[in-house]
């Protein structure tokens, strides 16, 4: 199995080009974002300890396909029930996940939860 090494981008001139190819675009991410966010926030101190990422992960799962599903070539997916939109002809799939921090230089992003063996099978055979 061939490992793709994690790269950040940071500059526009670097992240307009991969999310041309991705056919997204930043607004459309940002969207997902401030949906997740305030998914999250939503959750109040009467609520189980997970609400926050549970709220966070369905609210931002429903803006991923809200965004996406439907324009140029992007659908829902559900690979061994992990939650995904995918694009067959460019080979992509994106998959919203909760992470503690991301794209910082001296950590790695962390899934809050594990999404257990259904992505680890996902991955494994790179089909996308």
């Amino acid at each position: 199995m061939a490992v793709t090494e994690t790269k950040t981008l940071r500059e526009a001139w670097e992240v307009g080009p991969r999310l041309m190819t991705l056919q997204t675009d930043a607004a459309k991410l940002l969207r997902i974002r401030a949906t997740a966010v305030g998914a999250a926030a939503d959750a109040t101190p009467f609520h189980p300890a997970n609400a926050p990422g549970t709220f966070s992960y369905q609210h931002g799962t429903f803006a991923l396909r809200n965004e996406h599903v439907g324009q140029n070539g992007w659908e829902s997916d559900r690979p061994d029930g992990v939650e995904a939109i995918k694009n067959s002809a460019i080979r992509t799939r994106i998959v919203f996940a909760n992470v503690d921090v991301a794209c910082s230089d001296e950590y790695l992003p962390k899934a809050r939860s594990e999404k257990g063996a259904g992505a680890e099978r996902l991955c494994a055979g790179n089909n996308l």
